[in-house]
């Protein structure tokens, strides 16, 4: 489409600049702030700083285009103003809406205050019940909340993560295909609710069951193999937490192993975050003492925490219980 209409209306042209956008999205993230810059610079050349199309545009390509985080939030709300102003109730501002959201519950392993936070889950939960009576599906924003709710929410925000990765589950095979690294995603959710719920054995089989369908996904490449690369490795590494809670060193071990061989392939793809939380296992497993947290993305609520590190008072193997853990 860019190259289409590069040569038909010329590289000037805003429908140019707005295929740019698509292009810019399909690179993620290999896109340069001076480009994201050069892009709307030409559409609001075209359309006008106070353009809906000029604010969509804005809201997608703000994770770039922005110095830091907090010009990024400026950046986000500014268009979502914009097209609250131009396009009401409108797809176009739900989705800039989404994108702010985001913003507002942070990226990576940021962690905002709680007043941003519950005001992205805020705005989430807002877009959930205006796309759904405008007739269209929530099922994103419900993802996005779910996500940030299981990975970040306190323990009084438990229950809204329950509920809303329940429905998120329940609509997931309308949009998703077993598989699809959001369909996963709901999953490995799904289990570390389990494990902040004190569900500790039934958390660890649907770990066990989402590595099998790990195995069995199709092949990705570039970002989609990190995030399928990083999810292996939390589930790994929260089986390891449970086999070191229940005294199976060896099984601990190699499972923070495996986790840690994730960036020993070529052409890893793996965050630093995964690669260093398996590290500490490993280090865990010698040490014979769990590590202070659970790893990945477990929430920084201190009241979730010691339910979840008691050191277990483990016997010491017999030569018997030692050659049979060997052959299991």
């Amino acid at each position: 489409m860019y190259d289409e209409r590069k040569q038909n209306l010329g590289p000037s042209h805003p429908q140019t600049a707005l295929a740019e956008v698509y292009l810019a999205l399909s690179r993620f993230p290999r896109v340069s702030r001076g480009s994201a810059l050069a892009i709307l610079g030409r559409l609001e050349v075209g359309y006008g700083r106070d353009h809906p199309v000029y604010a969509l545009a804005l809201s997608r390509l703000a994770w770039t285009a922005a110095r830091d985080p907090e010009e990024e939030l400026l950046l986000q709300r500014e268009a979502v103003a914009i097209l609250e102003r131009t396009r009401p109730r409108s797809e176009m501002l739900f989705n800039a809406r989404s994108n702010l959201a985001k913003v507002l519950l942070g990226r990576g392993d940021d962690e905002r205050p709680p007043p941003d936070f519950d005001r992205g889950v805020s705005l989430f939960r807002r877009n959930v019940a205006e796309r759904e009576r405008a007739g269209l599906p929530g099922q994103n924003d419900r993802y996005w909340l779910a996500f940030n709710l299981v990975r970040r929410g306190d323990e009084a925000s438990r229950p809204l993560a329950r509920q809303t990765l329940a429905d998120a589950l329940r609509n997931a095979p309308n949009f998703y295909r077993p598989g699809d690294i959001e369909w996963l995603n709901l999953r490995g959710l799904d289990a570390m609710l389990r494990y902040r719920e004190g569900q500790y054995s039934s958390a660890d089989q649907r770990f066990a069951q989402l590595l099998r369908e790990l195995d069995l996904a199709p092949n990705t490449s570039g970002w989609m193999l990190g995030l399928a690369n990083d999810l292996r490795a939390m589930a790994l590494l929260y089986r390891g937490i449970h086999a070191l809670r229940n005294c199976r060193g060896s099984q601990a071990n190699a499972f923070a192993n495996a986790a840690a061989r994730l960036a020993d392939k070529p052409h890893a793809a793996i965050s630093p975050v995964s690669v260093n939380e398996a590290r500490v296992l490993q280090r865990a497993v010698r040490l014979g003492r769990l590590p202070p947290r659970p790893p990945l993305w477990f929430p920084a609520d201190p009241r979730a925490v010691p339910a979840a590190v008691g050191v277990p008072a483990c016997p010491a193997p017999t030569d018997a219980a030692t050659v049979s853990a060997a052959h299991r």
